[in-house]
């Protein structure tokens, strides 16, 4: 067995994630890397990671897995970057990577928009009439300056991503974008301020950095330069492979940037890489287009729908024919030549297989395995329509009936994600009570936002423990940062000028356990500070007011929230000249003493 990888490109399609892990868990096995070298593993997200890993771990993988390293596409390749052009060239994190560009736009918006090119966003600023705020708020127009500058941030890391071609025109002082076949088209008038606002940004990070362009990144200040600059290395002959792994591997991801794969075939000169693409059809259908549904009168769909509908609601007899345009559009429309659901869905891995076309000069082995899941027996709602797709055969020419048993596709209607989960709950526990062999680590659940979803989760999912009645294992992957329980009281926190605070604000922030932590107080010492804040008449909204003292002020004074302010301001604030022992001091949660200035102390911090 020899570890000698021949590089190339080697491209394995299938309509099955398993059979996908089989030809790739092959190619590990019959071409092993030398002792200690890493597996370099590209996926889409952390649940495909976690699933990739279980079943390398599993006795039909490799029974372990170790020696694997898993990474997002730009995470990997960024280091791959590094290795190439050498980490004094290439930062660890460029000046205008997304984050870092939110606040230097932001920076930029409150210097001022003077050029006449920038007047929509001057327009965007500017506070309108119109415009309800709050009480209190006083940063209307910061805030409205930070969620520009987040829109244009995302914007411009997109532009780097998918359309470098157009900031290197743009950074030439060229006001044009290009579209198909590389044709050039003039940017209207009221977008000229996207390329100007571009070259302030390079100017901007010349006026920071201005030994720079010299000595450091040879000028290099964004994602599409560094890509560009890594491109021409690898074009020098002999292409340069210090520091790239030896094989690269790139699974489950539907979608990848152009430059990306461009990155990954340079990378093939001298690496081996393999990309596993899960293509739902066997057969060609790059040509297969969702079909528009011609509308009388010009109109859309559901506006002809809607009119159709009032037709008839309209008609006093049963005689009255309706209108010969109004007709109903509620059956769609299929292509001439396909499936309906690979036209209308499929344009995400459509566009990828057409760019991995595109690298078809270099040295590629292409493998296909399509399974027809419509040869089992018996045949349910969902083989059938997986068959349709992976034959591209039209819907009227699908022979299968339905049967009142088949359960394998359901459409679910709920008034609220709590409700969803809560039905997915009792769904799971009836599918594992009706067949045993199926287990929980082999039910996997999408959501769309899983941010959204993820309290909900652990609120039906999490009341029970092991060893419970009715209790299911579970895991939430996919999880971004703002997740975290100390950074969403964090994002309260950052809004306590504005914020109306109330007793259940209190208690959910002492919930956290590093804000109980900063503060020496004991879990149980909750139930306790709730008595205490309640027993001092903390129970109207509060919010902090931009006064130099920072004091607080109950937003409607109630009988309630009156004689806790007063007590409050006479402790903490104000300097009595015969203090009252009960206002002096109160007993702290968990039988300490708390002093006068210890609740000021709370509260400040």
């Amino acid at each position: 067995m020899t570890h000698t990888l021949r590089p190339g490109l080697i491209v394995l399609h299938s309509n099955q994630l398993e059979v996908l892990f089989e030809l790739v868990l092959r190619v590990m096995q019959q071409h092993p890397l030398p002792p200690l070298q890493a597996e370099q593993v590209l996926v889409q997200s952390n649940g495909m990671k976690h699933w990739l890993e279980l079943q390398l771990a599993s006795p039909h993988g490799l029974g372990i897995c170790a020696a694997t390293r898993m990474d997002l596409p730009a995470t990997a390749l960024w280091k791959m970057y590094r290795q190439v052009l050498g980490s004094q060239r290439v930062s660890e994190h460029m000046p205008l990577d997304k984050d870092a560009l939110c606040w230097r736009l932001l920076r930029l918006f409150s210097h001022g928009l003077d050029d006449p090119v920038y007047a929509p966003l001057k327009n965007y600023l500017s506070p309108h009439p119109s415009d309800k705020e709050p009480p209190g708020a006083q940063a209307s127009p910061a805030r409205r300056a930070y969620q520009l500058a987040l829109q244009v941030a995302d914007v411009f890391d997109g532009y780097q991503n998918h359309r470098a071609d157009w900031l290197q025109d743009w950074a030439r002082g060229e006001d044009q974008i290009r579209g198909r076949r590389n044709q050039v088209q003039a940017l209207p008038e009221a977008q000229r301020w996207q390329p100007a606002l571009w070259r302030c940004l390079l100017q901007d990070v010349q006026l920071d950095h201005p030994g720079m362009a010299e000595t450091q990144t040879s000028g290099m200040h964004s994602r599409a330069q560094v890509h560009q600059a890594f491109m021409q290395a690898m074009a020098e002959p002999p292409p340069s492979a210090a520091g790239l792994p030896p094989r690269v591997v790139v699974f489950g991801i539907s979608s990848l940037p152009l430059s990306t794969l461009e990155a990954l075939a340079a990378v093939a000169q001298v690496s081996q890489v393999v990309v596993a693409v899960t293509n739902p059809c066997q057969m060609y259908w790059g040509d297969v287009r969702p079909q528009r549904a011609s509308t009388p009168w010009g109109l859309s769909p559901s506006a002809t729908r809607f009119a159709a509908q009032r037709w008839r609601a309209l008609a006093d007899d049963a005689s009255a024919e309706p209108h010969p345009d109004a007709v109903d559009t509620d059956a769609p429309t299929e292509p001439e030549n396909g499936h309906p659901l690979l036209a209308a869905w499929g344009q995400q891995v459509r566009d990828q297989l057409h760019l991995i076309d595109v690298f078809e000069d270099h040295p590629q082995a292409r493998v296909s395995a399509f399974v027809d899941t419509a040869q089992a027996q018996p045949v349910s709602q969902l083989h059938q329509l997986q068959s349709d797709i992976l034959n591209l055969r039209p819907t009227a020419e699908s022979q299968h009936q339905r049967q009142p048993t088949d359960t394998s596709i359901q459409w679910v209607q709920c008034h609220s994600a709590q409700r969803e989960v809560e039905v997915l709950h009792d769904q799971v526990l009836g599918w594992l009570k009706d067949d045993p062999s199926l287990d929980p680590r082999d039910i996997m659940v999408m959501v769309p936002d899983m941010s959204h979803f993820a309290p909900h989760i652990h609120a039906v999912f999490g009341r029970t423990t092991a060893g419970q009645a009715l209790h299911l294992p579970y895991s939430v992957a996919d999880q971004t940062v703002a997740t975290h329980p100390w950074l969403q009281a964090l994002d309260p926190l950052m809004q306590w000028p504005q914020w109306r605070l109330s007793l259940a604000d209190w208690q959910a922030l002492f919930e956290v356990e590093a804000i109980r932590q900063a503060f020496g107080l004991r879990s149980d010492d909750l139930a306790t500070l709730s008595q205490w804040l309640q027993a001092r008449g903390f129970a109207g909204a509060w919010m902090r007011s931009t006064a130099s003292n920072g004091a607080w002020r109950p937003i409607c004074p109630t009988p309630t929230t009156t004689p806790g302010l007063s007590a409050c301001a006479a402790c903490c604030w104000a300097t009595p000249v015969a203090p009252t022992p009960s206002v002096t001091h109160w007993a702290k949660p968990g039988g300490r003493r708390c002093p006068r200035q210890g609740w000021a102390a709370w509260m400040q911090r």
